[in-house]
């Protein structure tokens, strides 16, 4: 009996294409060589719209003893009043937001206490035209050491070429930013090599049926 051998590699290749790519953690613990400018991490950048005229910094690494972070090493915060932070990949690429940490900047011991920090986001759609939306993250404030860190997490969002976030009253600390990356969508010729797998899978298939029936 004849042995049809099918070559699939046409169809893995864009199977694999098609799936979404691993989470990527911004945990900032390269923070410690961050001089000044823009901070760079795992193919995404980090900018902001003030830097200290001194440090030429705009995030710096938080204390262990007041950072949400266990070893105190990748924890950030704003260093100036209203800075507002723009993240994106480096290759323009889009993905997609998954959770962010924030935590407030000491341990309060006495009144009067802050009760809650605001942060406001604004995200940009992958949509063709940019469509903007706007999300809110509120976290109440503890007294308790160590300080808690609170996840912000937004449904529904999508693909998103980048977004902005930016405290809307009293200041806090964050870390742990899980971003997605989107697969590239398979280009023409990609679709029509695999169109062209599945069709010569299928007439092996009934070749081979009839070779069964004649042997």
């Amino acid at each position: 009996m004849r042995k049809i051998i099918l070559s699939v590699a046409p169809v893995a290749a864009a199977v694999v294409l098609a799936m979404p790519a691993n989470a990527t953690v911004i945990d900032f613990d390269n923070l410690a060589g961050y001089t000044s400018g823009a901070y760079h991490e795992d193919g995404y950048v980090l900018s902001a719209n003030f830097y200290h005229s001194a440090t030429g910094r705009a995030i710096e690494a938080m204390a262990p003893g007041s950072s949400i972070d266990p070893t105190g090493i990748s924890v950030v915060k704003a260093s100036g009043a209203g800075v507002t932070f723009t993240l994106a990949r480096e290759d323009g690429g889009a993905f997609e937001f998954g959770s962010m940490d924030f935590g407030k900047l000491k341990v309060e011991t006495g009144p009067i206490y802050t009760a809650s920090s605001t942060y406001k986001f604004i995200f940009t759609l992958a949509d063709g035209v940019g469509t903007q939306v706007e999300k809110f993250f509120t976290f109440n404030h503890d007294r308790s050491t160590p300080i808690t860190a609170h996840t912000a997490m937004f449904d529904g969002l999508g693909a998103i070429t980048q977004f902005t976030f930016r405290g809307q009253s009293s200041p806090g600390q964050f870390d742990n930013i899980v971003l997605r990356e989107i697969a590239p969508v398979p280009e023409p010729a990609t679709w029509a090599m695999m169109i062209g797998g599945f069709a010569l899978a299928g007439g092996a298939l009934r070749r081979r049926r009839v070779a069964l029936r004649m042997a």
